[in-house]
């Protein structure tokens, strides 16, 4: 059975509500110990690694290193994960923002 748009349209506001709601629960973190437990409260142990993972390959592309020197970095990391932090990076700047921000 085809979903109609209408069907979308809703679920793209349920998605947003939800979206909306785990950015509240960011916002309201208070320190670094709350912010560990509340990602280990939503996310499972692979989630976080996977996330974790994401964020310092963009570090590293910030950085200026080549996806053969990741690579052989975090020896666990296919290449597709990379390109895929790279091509976020090519389509907004806000991510190496808050890496610059973190790395001052």
């Amino acid at each position: 059975m085809k979903k109609s748009k209408k069907d979308l349209s809703r679920r793209n506001l349920y998605d947003y509500k939800e979206l909306e709601l785990l950015v509240k629960g960011i916002l309201s973190i208070k320190n670094k110990q709350e912010c560990i437990s509340y990602l280990r409260a939503i996310l499972s142990n692979q989630e976080i690694r996977k996330v974790s993972r994401r964020f310092k390959i963009a570090e590293l592309l910030c950085q200026g290193y080549s996806f053969n020197e990741i690579l052989f970095a975090l020896d666990d990391t296919g290449v597709n994960t990379i390109t895929r932090v790279n091509q976020r990076l090519a389509g907004s700047t806000i991510l190496e923002e808050i890496i610059n921000r973190i790395n001052r």
